[in-house]
């Protein structure tokens, strides 16, 4: 049993580790380590529980916009990422939910809003592309939707 405390413990450590370095290199100037990154912010969500530290979910899905946007992000980049952000609208704790879909609104209303009328179409959709896979839009509309939290289903 002891052996099992350690490891949860040592698993919480790394987590909390992981969140803080997200944050760090994240800030950084310079070239970014994009898929490091989304390795990182995966490894932070195991520690919501303990710090609840949400600024990491907005961070977090604007490198989503930006990955999903570049021309020359990789499939798996784009796969990894999307795997965290599932991860986040489903997350248990419902703090962390509800501000990944608050988030996620407000990336929506800032490509689509008003601002962006004189702008290309074509430029101010991609920020939102990361949106229009299957699996993240079956994950809104089949649980986010119907969703008991009116912060979440609204």
């Amino acid at each position: 049993e002891s052996y099992s405390t350690y490891r949860r413990v040592t698993r919480v450590a790394h987590s909390m580790e992981s969140s803080c370095t997200f944050l760090k290199e994240i800030k950084a100037e310079g070239d970014k380590n994009w898929l490091e990154l989304v390795e990182l912010a995966d490894q932070a969500i195991d520690g919501f529980p303990y710090h609840q530290h949400l600024p990491i979910v907005k961070e977090f899905l604007g490198i989503c916009s930006f990955i999903w946007k570049s021309a020359q992000s990789s499939p798996l980049l784009q796969t990894e990422s999307q795997k965290v952000f599932l991860k986040l609208l489903s997350h248990p704790l419902l703090s962390v939910k509800i501000e990944t879909y608050a988030c996620t609104l407000n990336i929506i209303k800032d490509c689509l809003g008003i601002k962006n009328i004189t702008k290309p179409v074509s430029s101010v959709c991609q920020g939102v592309h990361f949106l229009l896979h299957v699996r993240v839009l079956y994950e809104i509309c089949t649980f986010g939707l119907q969703d008991k939290a009116e912060k979440v289903n609204s």
